[in-house]
C-alpha cells in the first residue's frame, strides 16, 4: 500500500511539474512569478533622504532609524544611502513617485509628521506613473535646509 501511494505521489508531482514547464504555462508562471516580484517590492519601500549639508548627516540618520524601526501596517522601510545634492526645495518635503504607493506615503507621511512638523507630502505620480526606472515603493525626503532638528517624541 504505502508503495502504491509512494508511486502515485511521485506520478502526481512528475505530471504538476510537467504541467508546470510546459510552454503553454509558460505566460501563465511569468505572471505569477512578476506578481510575487511586485509584492515583494511593495512590502519593502525604499526611503531615500537627500540633504544639502554635511552637517545634516545626523539628523538624516536619525531619521532612518526612526522610520525603519517603525512598524508599518504590512510593509517596511530599506535604509538607502544619504545623498548630498546641490539643491533642495525650502520646505522639507515627502515624495512619492507612482500612484500605487499613496497610501504608504501617507503612512510614512502621518508617521515623519510627528518628527517634522512641517513636512509636505509631494505627489510626483503624474510625472513619473510611466516610468520603469523607478519602482513602486520609491520614497525621497528633501530635507530643507532650515531643518536643524526633531520634535522630541
Amino acid at each position: 500500500m504505502r508503495l502504491m501511494l509512494f508511486f502515485f505521489l511521485a506520478l502526481l508531482h512528475h505530471d504538476v511539474s510537467a504541467a508546470l514547464s510546459s510552454p503553454a504555462m509558460g505566460p501563465a508562471r511569468a505572471n505569477v512569478e512578476r506578481a510575487a516580484r511586485a509584492e515583494q517590492q511593495r512590502a519593502t519601500a525604499q526611503l531615500w533622504i537627500s540633504i544639502r549639508k554635511n552637517n545634516q548627516n545626523a539628523l538624516a540618520d536619525q531619521i532612518l532609524d526612526k522610520v525603519t524601526q517603525t512598524e508599518f501596517a504590512n510593509w517596511k522601510i530599506e535604509k538607502r544611502p544619504v545623498q548630498l545634492v546641490s539643491a533642495v526645495p525650502p520646505r522639507t518635503e515627502l515624495r512619492y513617485f507612482k500612484k500605487q504607493d499613496y497610501a504608504h506615503a501617507k503612512e510614512l507621511f502621518n508617521r515623519l509628521h510627528k518628527l517634522i512638523p512641517d513636512l509636505e507630502l509631494r505627489d510626483y505620480s503624474v510625472k513619473y506613473e510611466k516610468s520603469d526606472w523607478i519602482k513602486p515603493g520609491h520614497f525621497e525626503l528633501w530635507i530643507s535646509p532650515a531643518l536643524t532638528r526633531l520634535q522630541p517624541q
